[in-house]
């Protein structure tokens, strides 16, 4: 399991939708909106250099629950030659427990 960067999204589209996405509008939102938000980090299981499954945790604050920030944890994908292995609750387990860690979250 590994944090992702931009490249290792880029490299391995995991679904069909996101094979022709424009290369450039995927760097700008990456650059302006994701890289300098600590609140959004990306996860993804690595096999021999592929990328095979990734997700994505947002952290939002939150005026309720003790002023608990929330997590989500969004776009689950696992590359369908590595479904049935448990890689998407590995890589969504590892955006819960950064999320604990940085934010000092109960969940």
């Amino acid at each position: 399991m590994k944090t992702m960067t931009l490249d290792d999204l880029l490299k391995n589209p995991l679904t069909e939708n996101n094979k022709n996405i424009a290369l450039e509008k995927s760097k700008e939102i990456w650059i302006k909106q994701i890289q300098e938000n600590p609140n959004i980090k990306y996860f993804g299981a690595v096999e021999n250099g592929k990328v095979v499954s990734t997700c994505y945790c947002v952290i939002i604050p939150n005026l309720t629950n003790f002023c608990q920030p929330i997590c989500f944890v969004e776009n689950v994908v696992t590359d369908k030659n590595y479904r049935n292995q448990g890689l998407g609750k590995k890589v969504i387990y590892k955006a819960i427990e950064t999320a604990k860690k940085a934010f000092d979250m109960r969940i």
